[in-house]
């Protein structure tokens, strides 16, 4: 692996405060994007339920210029617990070759 990769702990203190998007759809005919299952990620608390509740079927991984550019997943998090940047660092490991 030629860059490293950070790996999240819980306990970063933020909170998903609100979810939206668009899915391309066609007469109606709605194809969600899986923005997190493809990279193997898990979508954040409350995100999950929301992507799982929109109409239509789920297309897996799209063109990036359609689930990026044209109709992105947009998520606000709210700074809950205010913690110092040493504080987030902390909860980092830094994994791969350097």
């Amino acid at each position: 692996q030629a860059f490293p990769v950070f790996k999240p702990q819980p306990g970063l203190g933020y909170e998903l405060v609100y979810v939206n998007t668009r899915a391309p759809n066609l007469f109606g005919f709605h194809l969600k994007p899986d923005p997190f299952g493809w990279a193997g990620l898990a979508p954040p608390t409350g995100g999950g339920a929301y992507l799982a509740e929109l109409p239509g079927v789920s297309g897996g991984r799209f063109d990036e210029s359609f689930t990026v550019y044209d109709q992105p997943l947009v998520m606000i998090f709210e700074n809950a617990a205010r913690k110092s940047p040493a504080e987030l660092l902390a909860l980092f490991e830094l994994t791969g070759e350097k």
